[in-house]
């Protein structure tokens, strides 16, 4: 569908995109052949002439309206320009005012209200997923990333006519649903692979342990599956998917760099196993540090609540919303899968012990820079429970 902004005044631009954005939805679910949406022109100002379309699909909607003297009126009521809209897409059906063009109208009154209500949902959902991506980086310690990542997600907000409250609303609620966010290794250019990886599976309880979230697994595949409330699961999902991604890259530096070293000693033999190795060492020693930093955290979520309530509290009271949040979602694997058989076997037994490529690992994860959680609930307690299926 092509867009026309030729006569819109410029701080219209936002309200046009969304509403040719609704329109597309709507016709498209309707069938309608919406070919265009324009401006209405400036010219004559006919002020009840607020929208119009042809039998070809395109429509024209006024959205303000220019004076004789070339000054830009003030923009009409939204809820009228919404109306407009409604009323042209039915004449997509209907070139006229009949009782049936009427009742189509209403429904497209409708159409346009869900349409509007789900698309508004889609833009949260796409900035809270920023929002996640920036504690992502922040997790790992790329603070470089995460205030160019803030800053476009603060661009994106003024734009939108938005505050962090709106997200943080939108995530903190009472109601905060367990959602279900599978790692999309694609987009990360990682492989989709036709049976489990013992280092990946490690790599993801790791960092679901840091962020309250569980994972499941698809038997047969190194699928993963983060399971936590929204705002934890999309962290955990862009944190591990960034890990691999890392991880990958190093251990292959890490392996064409030993290859060498085996070439100029003159047995390359001694090369075979190290990858693996290496890879499970890093995840190995990036669990540690991920649960001993989990540790240092809910020992100061204890004494800081003993401090502000003056000893008045055990240590299960002060981590009660970390206990409350990992309950939630054992409740709701429980409530899914029942309490049956659920949990995978172990892949420890398949890996390989090749001395340096273990001691490189392990050295590298130890390089790696975590930062501290984002707020109190960044970081919170959760283990591995691992679903077949």
């Amino acid at each position: 569908m092509d867009r026309n902004y030729d006569q819109l005044n410029s701080d219209d631009r936002q309200l046009f995109d969304h509403l040719c954005d609704v329109a597309e939805d709507v016709a498209a679910r309707y069938e309608l052949p919406l070919r265009s949406i324009s401006g209405m022109p400036v010219q004559p100002c006919k002020k009840t002439w607020t929208g119009d379309c042809n039998r070809h699909g395109d429509i024209r909607i006024a959205i303000r309206f220019k004076e004789d003297d070339g000054s830009w009126t003030a923009q009409r009521r939204e809820q009228d320009i919404w109306k407009t809209v409604a009323h042209e897409l039915a004449h997509l059906r209907h070139f006229n005012h009949s009782h049936t063009f009427q009742v189509f109208e209403e429904e497209m009154q409708l159409a346009v209200q869900n349409s509007r209500q789900h698309s508004g949902d889609r833009l949260i959902a796409k900035l809270m997923k920023m929002r996640a991506q920036v504690a992502g980086h922040v997790q790992l310690g790329e603070t470089a990333a995460a205030e160019n990542l803030a800053a476009m997600l603060n661009r994106m907000l003024v734009q939108h006519e938005l505050s962090e409250h709106d997200l943080v609303g939108s995530e903190e609620r009472p109601d905060d649903p367990v959602i279900q966010v599978r790692a999309d290794l694609e987009s990360y250019g990682i492989e989709r692979k036709q049976a489990r990886s013992a280092w990946q599976e490690t790599l993801a309880t790791a960092v679901a342990y840091a962020n309250c979230c569980r994972i499941l697994i698809r038997t047969g595949s190194n699928h993963i599956t983060f399971v936590g409330t929204r705002s934890h699961a999309l962290v955990a999902e862009f944190t591990y998917c960034t890990l691999v991604r890392s991880a990958e890259v190093m251990a292959t530096k890490a392996y064409d760099a030993y290859f060498r070293e085996c070439r100029l000693a003159g047995d390359v033999t001694r090369a075979r196993g190290f990858r693996s190795a290496w890879l499970d060492s890093f995840t190995e020693r990036v669990d540690e540090r991920l649960r001993d930093e989990q540790r240092t955290i809910e020992r100061e979520v204890v004494a800081e609540t003993k401090r502000r309530t003056g000893a008045k509290c055990d240590s299960s009271t002060a981590l009660m919303p970390i206990n409350r949040a990992r309950k939630r979602v054992d409740e709701y694997l429980d409530a899914k899968f029942g309490r049956g058989s659920r949990y995978a076997s172990s892949l420890n037994g398949g890996r390989r012990f090749h001395s340096d490529g273990r001691a490189r690992g392990a050295a590298a994860a130890n390089s790696v820079a975590f930062g501290k959680p984002v707020g109190a609930g960044a970081r919170t307690t959760g283990a591995r429970r691992a679903i077949g299926g």
